[in-house]
């Protein structure tokens, strides 16, 4: 299925499991609050002033709200855009920076890792 446009990165029963309300809650609470016109650190210090949000959710909700009002697109970071990717390795440590200073081997991992 795909991605609904501006979709939050993870489910109403999450949100609410660890923070006592779901999206729609809290994008309501901060359209009252009058988030729309502020900035990232203000509406981070609303969810802990008034809220009593913990700091990593304090991010993750606003970085929620800002995506649904169209304030921010994914991947979007108050200092640009960010993407990253990861992959476990099934290698030792040392075999991981042997092959980063060899540049057949490292040339090999790469390809494998990209494809």
């Amino acid at each position: 299925m795909p991605e609904k446009k501006n979709a939050p990165s993870m489910s109403d029963d999450t949100v609410q499991a660890k923070t006592g309300k779901v999206w729609k809650e809290w994008f309501a609470l901060l359209d009252e609050a009058g988030a729309k016109k502020l900035d990232h650190k203000a509406i981070v210090a609303i969810l802990g002033e008034k809220f009593g949000v913990g700091p990593w959710w304090r991010q993750m909700i606003t970085v929620e709200y800002e995506r649904a009002r169209g304030l921010r697109a994914k991947h979007e970071t108050t200092s640009g855009f960010s993407i990253s990717r990861s992959k476990v390795l099934a290698a030792a440590i040392a075999q991981v920076y042997a092959a980063c200073h060899d540049a057949k081997q490292r040339a090999r991992w790469l390809t494998a890792l990209c494809t």
